[in-house]
């Protein structure tokens, strides 16, 4: 069974998404449009909640500055210096604000968990 999507790979085709053939038909209707109901609090739950959220933040961290490292490569075979320079200091900015979010993310998880 295949669904449309709005947009595709490639502009002129369509997305196509395929329903896993054992996935009951309407399954899901019922939460459709509806808040998840809250879960119960859980200590253990929380603990490994929070700890996905380091992992989480970490790799982003990690992310961001591999992005990074790839644009300053690319930006010193520019031509247009003054794009290239415009980029560079784009990514610094960026870079100094979600790698330190993501730092502050893991931090915060790290102290929590002491």
């Amino acid at each position: 069974q295949m669904a449309q999507g709005e947009a595709g790979v490639f502009p002129d085709q369509p997305l196509q998404l395929q329903v896993h053939p054992g996935f009951p038909e309407g399954a899901g209707k019922e939460h459709r449009g509806k808040a998840p109901a809250p879960l119960p609090p859980a200590e253990k739950g929380r603990r490994l909640m929070i700890s996905d959220a380091a992992t989480g933040a970490a790799l982003c961290r990690g992310a961001l500055y591999g992005a990074a490292m790839n644009v300053r490569v690319n930006t010193r075979l520019m031509k247009d210096r003054d794009y290239a320079e415009q980029l560079d200091r784009r990514i610094s900015d960026k870079l100094e604000t979600y790698a330190s979010l993501a730092q502050e993310i893991y931090t915060n998880v790290e102290q929590k968990l002491s």
